[in-house]
Formats: C-alpha cells, structure tokens, sequence
C-alpha cells in the first residue's frame, strides 16, 4: 500500500491522537488500582508500550478502512 504524504500525515494524526487517548483514559484507572506501586519495576514502561502498540494498531485498521473508502 502506497501512500501519499497527506495520508501520512493524516496517519500520524491518528496514530497521536488515538495514543493520547489511551494514555489519558487509562492512566489514573491504573494509578488508582496499583497505586503507586505500579511505578516501580518497569512497569509504567511496559504500561507505555502497550498504549503506543494499541496506538499503532488502531492507526492500522483506520487507515485501511480510509484507504479503502475514501482516500482513493
């Protein structure tokens, strides 16, 4: 798949915004649940990159839904 450089952008777009997302609805809910335990051990970076690889996937499936309906 072959995309132009406005497609890129509109696919960093998504990928940004749907990452924010994430973090911010997620985070206090993990806070709150481990308490500040959580932080320890690597695993706020483990919590990290689960959101930005969920980021990426639903950057992935939107991006193939736009390409296959609008962005011809």
């Amino acid at each position: 798949m072959e995309l132009s450089l406005y497609q890129v952008f509109i696919a960093i777009g998504i990928f940004l915004l749907a990452t924010i997302i994430l973090i911010r609805f997620n985070y206090k809910r993990y806070e709150n649940e481990y308490g500040k335990k959580w932080k320890l051990d690597g695993f706020r970076s483990g919590y990290f990159r689960v959101m930005v690889l969920l980021g990426f996937a639903i950057t992935v499936i939107l991006m193939l839904i736009l390409k296959n309906t609008i962005l011809n």
